[in-house]
Parts: structure tokens; sequence; C-alpha cells
């Protein structure tokens, strides 16, 4: 596609049968692919850093619903020390529901972040190559 723009170029300025309308012509239009180029090439790199995004928000998630999980078991362990009927299935089960949910309550919060950011940073890049 780079040898295509460069020929292009190359033909408007020295091609003698064209007239002056005719090389501004093809100057534009190799000047509109070479843009076009670089906005895709843009792009694709801001697709490489939203999903490098959601897998920090999925690895954030995952630490903080194992974090949670911790905190809730010791937590209860502790505290139901008293009590004579306390059952080990209902601690890790209260555990791991309270663990599971914290996790998805961070991990959409971030997700959702993440979208809002890429989708300025996508719509800033677009206005900037269309102002141009």
């Amino acid at each position: 596609m780079v040898d295509l723009i460069a020929t292009t170029h190359v033909l408007a300025q020295s091609h003698p049968i064209l007239d002056e309308d005719e090389k501004d012509k093809l100057k534009k239009m190799a000047d509109a692919e070479e843009k076009k180029q670089k906005q895709q090439a843009f792009l694709t790199k801001l697709d490489s850093q939203k999903a490098e995004c959601y897998g920090r928000t999925y690895m954030y998630g995952l630490a903080t619903g194992t974090v949670s999980f911790a905190a809730v078991y010791f937590l209860q362990k502790h505290f139901s020390r008293s009590w004579k009927n306390r059952k080990m299935s209902l601690i890790v089960a209260t555990s791991a529901f309270f663990a599971c949910f914290n996790g998805y309550l961070v991990a959409s919060a971030k997700l959702k972040e993440c979208d809002r950011t890429f989708d300025i940073m996508r719509k800033d890049a677009l206005r900037k190559s269309t102002d141009n």
C-alpha cells in the first residue's frame, strides 16, 4: 500500500501528459490514502491497548475476589468461635458469595471505565483526523 502511495506521488509529479488538475487530484488521493492508513494503524494500536486494559481489569477483579474471600472467611471464623452450631460449609459458602459479588462489582466498574476511556480516545482521534 505504501508503494502505491509513493508511485502515485511520483506519477503526479513527473508525468508529462497530466495537467495540473489531474496532478492535484492524484496528490489528494494519495494524501487521503496515507491519512487513512495512519488512522487505521492508530485504531489498531488503540484496540490492543483496550485489550490490555481488559486483561488488567479481570486480574484486578480476580485478586479482589481472592482477598475478599480470605478476609470474610477469617473474620467469620474468628467471630463465630463461640457459637455452638457453626458450620464450616456455611462460612465457606457465604465467603465465596461475598468474594464473587465483590469481584464482579469491581471488574464491571473497571470495564465500564476502560470502555469510557477508550471511546473518548477513539472519538478524539477520529475528530483530529477529520479536522486536518
